[in-house]
């Protein structure tokens, strides 16, 4: 998942002016990387909470170098984790698993 290979943390890190790597990478346990993936997702929410409408239009250095404003991060961090989403739909649906999302309700 995104939140695992550091992913949230490089787009969101990008937003936010900070570099924290990735915490999850050394992470062996089923508990700990269920908490390194909520951590993820929360260092995201608050990042994109405080984000403000003029900090959201600053340039900033973003994939090879180039200079975007600082709110495309998050749509790659959005487009990254439906990618990541999309993965496991496929691969449940080839194991025969109806994902919960598209199963009859």
């Amino acid at each position: 998942m995104s939140g695992l290979d550091g992913a949230d943390y490089l787009f969101f890190g990008r937003v936010a002016g900070e570099n924290l790597g990735n915490p999850a990478q050394n992470l062996k346990t089923r508990d700990e990387l269920l908490t390194a993936l909520h951590e993820s997702y929360a260092y995201g929410v608050k990042v994109w909470g405080d984000l403000t409408e003029a900090k959201a239009l600053e340039m900033v250095e973003g994939r090879g170098g180039q200079k975007v404003q600082r709110w495309s991060a998050v749509l790659l961090a959005i487009q990254d984790n439906m990618n990541h989403y999309g993965n496991l739909v496929v691969y449940l649906r080839l194991n025969g698993v109806v994902p919960p999302r598209s199963a009859r309700q």
